[in-house]
């Protein structure tokens, strides 16, 4: 935020300017749950022609992103479960591919070769 309604002494009015009602009650959030003021009063500005104005939703219009009605926690769960499966199908395809090269060794610490007698 800049201007004069950073300072807390400052007990004026003060305007800010949004390019839609969205951002605008997002800047009324803000200052409310900030401590800034309290009173905070939208007045939409006709003269500058933007309240026709209808903004895309998406960045490639036509192609409405489908809506998720799970819970993060669900969704979390979710990445777990398709981390695993693809880290699984990995390690697969690496075993495949030792065994293939001859270079596959078992699970463990290798055992302990007996030592060979020098005197021989």
């Amino acid at each position: 935020m800049r201007g004069v309604i950073r300072d807390p002494a400052y007990a004026g009015a003060y305007d800010a300017y949004a390019y839609s009602q969205d951002q605008a009650e997002a800047l009324r959030t803000k200052l409310i749950e900030s401590g800034i003021t309290k009173d905070v009063t939208i007045v939409p500005a006709v003269e500058a022609g933007l309240l026709d104005i209808v903004r895309p939703t998406t960045a490639t219009p036509g192609h409405e992103r489908p809506v998720d009605t799970r819970t993060l926690e669900e969704r979390r769960e979710d990445k777990r479960v398709e981390n695993r499966v693809r880290q699984e199908k990995k390690r697969a395809a690496d075993r495949e591919e030792k065994a293939r090269n001859g270079t596959l060794r078992g699970r463990g610490r290798p055992r302990k070769q007996p030592a060979s007698s020098p005197m021989v």
